[in-house]
């Protein structure tokens, strides 16, 4: 079973924040299916597919779950995602998701996970801890009638609420970076990234070579749907989307082999937010290890995705608009 957990800064919102369970469909009996239904709590949801795993669909519609267990709230923040950059959250389809919910996203860096994002950093250890503290003894008194995956449901629904609900995790969005400013990062962090204090970061809109770098390999960039949260189809259409590489080669002037519009996929366009590649040198600072976006050079064998691929595909997610205020909000993976 997954449990796709969500946390955020305002602990007025938390008891709010949907807890997703999904489960395997031959797991579970229509009739336990029903008896969970009825005794979950108003903020855990049960889905039930093949796999028992998430996936991009099911994101999309946890986004909109999100918004409606937010109610009246969700009119008055700027709802921000904090997802890793597992493939099934940088989906397009999420992205557009995101953008017609009035929802803005903040992927994790690749591989940093561990380190930046919150759930990993500061929940999921008391969580795993108090699941298994107490697991053994709640199937010890379990009714004899009562199949293990009811039990299991019931569990973790008292884990959610000792756990995600009991504790205030604005300390955990300070000190993995997620705060205004970045003024209360912890050593930790600056200890694991090699620095003494955290560079100064502008709002230039990352190039698609820089985004790269924080990207799973093998995994397509979609840059227009990206940004469709903060700027729409605003975007010049010469913005195509980028293919994922197995190597990034950041070298001065264009590579013999890379056509001129793959260079246009990595010009820098402003925007009003931040993103940050702790794992990387900032842009602005055009630093030896990553030059300046303008004259950043793609890998000899990129070749820039056509964006019919990405527009023609159906698109059934109701609209919404982004508002004014600001809430952030930490995602996991299954």
């Amino acid at each position: 079973m997954t449990h796709v957990a969500l946390i955020c800064d305002d602990s007025t919102l938390q008891p709010l924040l949907p807890q997703v369970l999904v489960a395997k469909r031959h797991l579970l009996t229509k009739a336990d299916e029903a008896r969970i239904r009825a005794t979950l709590p108003a903020n855990v949801f049960l889905k039930v597919n093949p796999k028992g795993w998430n996936n991009s669909a099911l994101t999309c519609e946890i986004l909109k779950l999100m918004m409606s267990s937010l109610g009246d709230r969700a009119f008055s923040l700027q709802k921000v995602i904090v997802f890793d950059a597992a493939k099934l959250h940088l989906h397009w389809v999420v992205f557009r998701a995101a953008a017609r919910l009035g929802v803005w996203l903040l992927v994790c860096p690749v591989k940093l996970t561990w380190l930046l994002q919150p759930l990993d950093t500061h929940v999921f250890s008391r969580y795993k801890l108090q699941l298994q503290s107490s697991f053994k003894s709640a199937l010890l008194h379990a009714p004899a009638d009562e199949s293990h995956g009811v039990t299991i449901v019931k569990h973790i629904c008292k884990v959610i609420r000792h756990v995600l609900q009991k504790h205030v995790w604005k300390t955990a969005f300070d000190s993995d970076g997620l705060s205004l400013g970045q003024l209360h990062v912890s050593t930790s962090v600056c200890r694991h990234l090699a620095v003494d204090q955290l560079p100064v970061v502008g709002n230039e809109r990352p190039s698609a070579v820089q985004l790269q770098l924080i990207w799973p390999r093998r995994m397509p960039l979609y840059v227009r749907s990206l940004f469709m949260s903060l700027d729409g189809m605003a975007m010049p259409l010469a913005l195509e989307e980028v293919p994922a590489v197995h190597q990034i080669e950041a070298s001065a002037g264009r590579p013999a082999g890379v056509p001129s519009r793959a260079l246009q996929a990595s010009s820098v366009y402003v925007w009003q937010g931040r993103t940050r590649s702790s794992s990387h040198a900032p842009p602005p600072a055009a630093p030896a290890s990553l030059p300046p976006a303008a004259s950043s050079g793609l890998h000899p064998h990129v070749e820039v995705a056509a964006p019919q691929a990405e527009e023609s595909c159906p698109q059934s997610i109701p609209m919404g608009s982004p508002l004014p205020g600001r809430s952030s909000a930490g995602r996991q993976r299954q």
